[in-house]
């Protein structure tokens, strides 16, 4: 992964763009071997994406939409 898509995710989000924001980096990481279930970013609630029981991403209140 490199720095260039990790800087855009982090613009995605802060441009509210959630839910591509979390495909995207759900696809790097099932092509990176980590079989997870697909994210659904709810508006205005906690958002958190675990790998292995770790969490690698989370976002709470109006980070999350609200």
């Amino acid at each position: 992964m490199t720095q260039p898509k990790l800087y855009r995710w982090l613009q995605m989000l802060e441009q509210g763009r959630y839910q591509q924001a979390a495909d995207e980096i759900h696809e790097i990481l099932h092509n990176q071997g980590f079989h997870t279930p697909p994210v659904t970013c709810p508006q205005g609630q906690e958002v958190q994406v675990s790998v292995g029981g770790r969490t690698v991403f989370h976002m709470t209140g109006k980070e999350a939409g609200n």
